[in-house]
């Protein structure tokens, strides 16, 4: 919201499933006008996420697919091969789904299993599961899933070890699936039953049935087996209510695990944890201030006037709000403010108010002032280094949600209700931030980058580039993937896009397999600074063959760009291949949207150029000729 109240022509809300309007005219543009179709895929799927009425969902499905075939697929999207299982019928829940994925960023090609043991088409190398070959497999178990249940009167112990056996019963299957196929497991929890012949008197029985699922969800979560993701249905059924979420007249009749009315919450779930596993995830929470973290106009009630904290209702919301976006924030959400504010007097007010939960340093980019939120929040994605599909926009107002939404269809900005307590439902609804891992890199983003802001400010002050890269007193320490580092290379491998020499994704079974065969070289990169310890930031993976190495992948974190990494990552991929009797590199960079900074990096890097085609390019190194690149980076000892 502004300071000072919007021109009276004002915009209309956005209904859940309905269309944004046309934004209105205006005399400054941040980029030229979107391209049409962008702008039609942005207005869908963001109705897609807000979307909680089956029929219309699937309408939406409907018209998706009919843009794919006129168009294409959504901008930004990845193509992946989707297998999905379910403990009953699952035909309803396809449509629903595919446009679910889509607006994770998504394009998906579905195989749905029949109707049957889940095990069975998990475990059979013949099944068509198998011959569909899938890039994920979402599993959905149920309660008929469970093989055997305790008795009601049996001892803890007793029920303790049937959870235990059901467990196994589920994860082994899907475990062995992924190390067969190579790819990763989105595992369901179990909704428990809706009934209660015990009553109250199962709180205390060990064997009761709903206890028992609550046990078996437990011990899935502590033992899932890397690449294994649980989505938590028991927790979403039991938000909308758990006698609700299934009709016992249609399971009887045709084995449906799930209301319709609850499709579009569960389709969501399940493709936010699928688009974290492809890194589509977003990465930064832009903020509005006025109405958004606070109640009331710091620009004209001042810090002390402000609706924040207890004593009112309205405060002790927008408080519990800022609390979420602190833990977001923790979790590895990059925060950034955009306000249309002096930008002093919206710095006082984190500096002044007394009950003020977040603090400048909790935001990663700060910015205040009257330009169109549209050109601010494209200026804090090129600060921050990242594409506006990371970013995730939260505004009260109506009109400044429209002028991003028509200017940056990349961008998204969900609805945001009139009342401050439930503006975190409304931002999760989106499921914008889901992750599978977390990472001592994610809980460390925010800091990282405002130690490249510090780092940019030294380099506006040094009197040269050289001078100021050997201020920063880089360590490098490179070495072969470790088990503690997989889950940063696959999360880093599904996310960089702009030093990226192909872009190709790996699943963490490919990472895994790679990591143990010898054929492979792997390897990373740990970089710290006087500044801050930046963590895990590059990664090469490449295929020895006799005493040639051929690079599959090399990629490199936006966050230490222009630091001269890159002469120091090839110096250390020489002196490692040599010592395998490697005595050629071979690289290819293949063209992206996003990764044109990489075309000529073999040749800067003093490679010689062996193939060349539109959107492809292919070098050679000769290592017996090859001398070490000059670079600031310090070789850490023991790498």
């Amino acid at each position: 919201m502004r300071s000072v109240p919007p021109a009276s022509h004002g915009a209309q809300a956005v209904g859940p499933c309905s269309a944004p309007r046309s934004s209105p005219a205006r005399s400054l543009s941040p980029s030229p006008p979107p391209d049409g179709r962008a702008s039609e895929w942005s207005a869908l799927l963001e109705q897609v996420r807000a979307c909680d009425d089956y029929v219309a969902l699937r309408t939406l499905a409907r018209r998706s697919d009919e843009l794919v075939r006129a168009a294409g697929a959504p901008p930004g999207s990845v193509a992946r091969r989707v297998a999905l299982l379910v403990g009953g019928e699952a035909r309803f829940l396809e449509a629903p789904l595919r446009v679910a994925l889509r607006a994770a960023g998504i394009e998906p090609q579905l195989y749905r299993a029949p109707f049957g043991p889940l095990a069975a088409e998990l475990l059979d190398p013949d099944s068509g599961l198998a011959a569909f070959r899938p890039d994920l497999c979402v599993v959905l178990p149920t309660l008929a899933s469970i093989g055997a249940w305790p008795d009601p009167g049996d001892t803890p112990e007793g029920a303790a070890a049937a959870a235990e056996q059901a467990c196994r019963d589920l994860l082994e299957p899907a475990a062995a699936f992924r190390a067969r196929a190579g790819c990763d497991v989105v595992l369901g929890t179990i909704p428990p039953p809706s009934v209660r012949p015990l009553g109250n008197l199962g709180a205390k029985r060990a064997g009761d049935p709903v206890r028992f699922v609550q046990r078996l969800n437990l011990e899935l979560g502590d033992r899932a087996p890397e690449g294994v993701h649980l989505v938590d249905v028991a927790a979403l059924a039991a938000a909308r209510g758990t006698r609700d979420w299934v009709d016992l007249k249609y399971w009887y009749h045709a084995k449906q695990p799930v209301r319709f009315e609850h499709v579009p919450a569960l389709v969501r779930e399940v493709s936010a944890v699928a688009g974290a596993c492809f890194g589509r995830a977003r990465k930064a929470l832009v903020l509005d201030l006025d109405g958004t973290l606070w109640g009331g106009l710091v620009g004209e009630d001042g810090p002390g006037g402000l609706r924040l904290g207890e004593g009112t209702p309205d405060g002790e919301a927008f408080k519990a709000f800022q609390q979420y976006v602190r833990a977001l924030r923790e979790r590895g959400v990059v925060l950034a403010a955009c306000s249309k504010n002096d930008p002093e007097v919206a710095r006082r007010a984190f500096a002044e108010h007394p009950e003020m939960v977040l603090g400048l340093d909790d935001f990663a980019s700060f910015r205040a002032g009257w330009e169109n939120k549209s050109e601010v929040i494209a200026a804090i994605a090129a600060e921050l280094d990242l594409g506006l599909d990371a970013l995730v926009f939260l505004d009260d107002s109506p009109l400044e949600r429209e002028e991003v939404r028509s200017l940056l269809p990349q961008v998204a900005v969900p609805e945001l209700p009139p009342d401050a307590a439930d503006y975190p439902r409304a931002l999760e609804r989106g499921r914008y931030f889901e992750a599978v891992s977390l990472s001592d890199e994610d809980r460390r983003r925010t800091e990282t980058y405002r130690a490249r802001h510090a780092a940019r400010e030294l380099e506006a002050s040094a009197g040269d580039v050289a001078s100021f890269l050997r201020d920063l007193r880089m360590r490098g320490r490179f070495r072969p993937f470790a088990p503690v580092d997989l889950e940063r290379v696959v999360q880093l491998t599904n996310k960089t896009n702009q030093f990226n020499l192909t872009t190709r994704r790996t699943t963490r079974a490919e990472v895994e397999a790679r990591a143990a065969d010898p054929r492979w070289f792997t390897r990373t990169l740990r970089l710290a600074d006087r500044l801050t310890d930046h963590g895990l930031v590059v990664v090469v993976q490449g295929l020895v063959e006799g005493d040639v190495l051929t690079l599959d992948g090399w990629l490199m974190s936006c966050r230490v760009l222009r630091r001269g990494v890159e002469a120091f990552v090839l110096n250390e991929v020489v002196r490692d291949a040599r010592s395998l009797g490697v005595r050629e590199l071979r690289a290819t960079w293949e063209a992206t949207k996003r990764n044109g900074m990489v075309a000529d990096l073999g040749p800067r890097l003093g490679m010689q150029v062996v193939a060349e085609g539109p959107g492809r390019a292919e070098w050679s190194l000769d290592l017996d000729t090859f001398e070490s690149l000059e670079t600031p980076i310090e070789r850490e000892p023991g790498a």
